[in-house]
């Protein structure tokens, strides 16, 4: 079946392995992410499809200052009001739903230019947030989705570097939309690198994942989470969720806050 993400794919021949350059790894759900010394070497990408790497990727896109992402909702509520002098926007949702008192949820279609241009945000979700968290021994990290999906791959192929691509899945558990997206960002990778990129099976399966459905969006509409979204009124949020490439942006954590990568960054 067709791919779901026209990519192309350089496949490892035998003997370029004196041509190696990076291993890439998928991690399909936040369990598997490896301890602190194993990260400390690697670029990681975490993806949270619907909706907490997308929403950030909106927010950069849209010019927010920087994104702030937080364990949980009471250390959420705890920084933002430590950054009170930073007109702060607290963002985010717990199962699908905005918190008492939060400006904002985790619908990126709320994040638009008006709402949090030159703003700070402090966000907390279920899932994305978690694993940003999770991955912070990590030498980079990136917050990857569909929407900046070449520029991310890009990122990651300069950089010659082992790297981890991180599923958020959904409480703990995998997901079918960061799969396919792993999947999906993975072939773009291999196919920058080149033959000196080996991937683990966990990639492949990733790979199948994605090639098992007909569009990016029909991935959306069949995961749980998905359906849960829809029944919550979000649809839109999986449509917008959908689109591939829709920017450019590299998406990155420095300093405990995810920012906008400046071209050349390491």
């Amino acid at each position: 079946m067709r791919s779901a993400v026209p990519v192309h794919s350089t496949a490892l021949e035998p003997g370029s392995f004196a041509d190696f350059l990076m291993f890439l790894e998928v991690a399909l759900s936040p369990l598997e992410i490896p301890g602190r010394a194993d990260l400390a070497g690697k670029n990681v990408v975490v993806i949270d499809v619907l909706r907490a790497t997308s929403t950030i990727v909106q927010a950069i896109a849209s010019g927010c200052r920087r994104v702030i992402p937080m364990d949980g909702i009471a250390e959420a509520r705890r920084q933002a009001a430590e950054s009170a002098a930073e007109s702060v926007l607290l963002a985010g949702e717990w199962n699908g739903v905005r918190p008492a008192g939060f400006d904002l949820g985790n619908s990126p279609r709320e994040f638009t230019t008006a709402a949090v241009s030159g703003r700070t945000i402090v966000m907390a979700t279920t899932n994305g947030t978690r694993a940003l968290h999770r991955v912070r021994d990590a030498h980079r990290i990136l917050a990857g989705c569909f929407r900046n999906l070449t520029a991310t791959a890009a990122a990651v192929a300069a950089a010659g570097r082992d790297a981890l691509i991180v599923c958020s899945g959904q409480a703990g558990t995998p997901s079918l939309e960061d799969i396919a997206c792993a999947g999906a960002l993975a072939r773009r990778i291999q196919g920058l690198a080149g033959p000196g990129c080996l991937v683990g099976d966990p990639v492949i399966v990733a790979q199948c994942v994605l090639d098992a459905q007909p569009s990016i969006l029909a991935i959306l509409r069949g995961s749980s989470h998905g359906r849960d979204l829809s029944r919550l009124g979000f649809d839109a949020d999986l449509e917008l969720c959908a689109e591939a490439d829709a920017t450019e942006i590299v998406a990155e954590m420095r300093d405990g806050a995810v920012v906008r990568a400046m071209p050349g960054q390491p």
